[in-house]
Parts: C-alpha cells; sequence; structure tokens
C-alpha cells in the first residue's frame, strides 16, 4: 500500500523529518555523482561521461526497475564504463565492485609483479 509522505511522493521513501531510506539514498548519490560537478567524485562519474538514464531520474522509476537496496549491497555498474540504467545495474558487495573498478593497480610482491585484477580472479 502506498502512502503520501513528502510533498507529493507515494513512495515511502522520504519523510517529513528528512529521514531517507538506503534505497532513496543511493539513488541521490547515484545521481549527485553523475550530474553535479560540485559534488566531489564528479570527476570520476559525471565528467568521463557516465549518465543516469531518462528513466531514473525518477524515484519510482529506480526502484521499479532494481527494488529495495539489500542491507550491505551497493549499487553496482555491469559494464563500468557504461551509464546508470536497466540492464547494466544490479545490487552488488563490496567485493564485487571492487572487481569491477576501472582503475587496476598494479604492486610488486618481493620479485613478482601483479595486476589486481589478475589476484582477485585467482580468488
Amino acid at each position: 500500500m502506498e502512502k503520501k509522505v513528502h510533498g507529493n511522493t507515494k513512495h515511502g521513501h522520504t519523510s517529513k523529518k528528512g529521514k531517507l531510506s538506503p534505497t532513496y539514498i543511493s539513488w541521490q548519490n547515484m545521481k549527485a555523482r553523475c550530474q553535479n560537478p560540485n559534488h566531489s567524485r564528479f570527476k570520476d562519474w559525471g565528467a568521463r561521461g557516465i549518465k543516469v538514464c531518462e528513466r531514473w531520474q525518477d524515484f519510482t522509476n529506480f526502484l521499479t526497475d532494481m527494488g529495495e537496496k539489500p542491507e550491505g549491497l551497493t549499487l553496482d555498474r555491469i559494464d563500468n564504463n557504461g551509464n546508470y540504467e536497466p540492464g547494466n545495474c544490479h545490487w552488488a558487495t563490496w567485493k564485487e565492485q571492487r572487481r569491477n573498478q576501472r582503475e587496476v593497480k598494479p604492486y610488486i610482491h618481493k620479485t613478482q609483479y601483479f595486476s589486481s585484477q589478475w589476484i582477485h580472479k585467482e580468488q
């Protein structure tokens, strides 16, 4: 059952007291990273051309497509160079997110050179 809470919203993920659901916070953060040049991480998303699809500009559509944010998971893009849109996003663990990073920093352990992608594949 939908309830009217804050202004014209009916999804129940915001309140007059300012409490936001984890799903709503994830949606807000996704939009800010991609659309707000003043966001501290805009350089890693919006400045790279990563966009939020038109459908997901509306929280209700995002919620319909993604469902509630499961506890302990974060919003992840399957194609790290692709946009936030249905078919390219899922809820993932931090470990899954780490494997899907664009920046791979190689490092040396004793006399062997390793790529973090190679190590993630081995685990």
